[in-house]
């Protein structure tokens, strides 16, 4: 089966409840959806600096807990660094090769 690398701008809208990411979203598996520590971590951030703190933190949570996780490992920062599009603060470049390794 496909596997889904959900990116942090698609789980806001759907956080938002845009129609068509919910839709499209909501008609995969979830056991096929990943999210990267990244977007996690991306999240949790907005949550922490924005004007109702407790109650995104809330809703944002178990969200993203609902998620396979992929960590970006030593495995991952090897494969990164080696890369000739390596870009010192380019997470998003990160996040691609946290699932390279997986074939995701």
């Amino acid at each position: 089966m496909k596997k889904y690398l959900i990116d942090s701008d698609i789980l806001i809208y759907f956080l938002k409840g845009k129609q068509e990411v919910v839709e499209k979203l909501s008609q995969i598996p979830m056991d096929d959806l990943y999210i990267s520590r990244v977007n996690y971590t991306e999240l949790i951030y907005g949550a922490y600096n924005s004007a109702k703190i407790n109650q995104n933190l809330k809703i944002i949570e178990p969200f993203l807990d609902s998620f396979k996780i992929l960590e970006f490992t030593k495995i991952s920062s090897l494969i990164f660094t080696k890369q000739k599009e390596f870009k010192q603060n380019d997470f998003s470049t990160k996040i691609i090769y946290t699932v390279k390794k997986r074939n995701i």
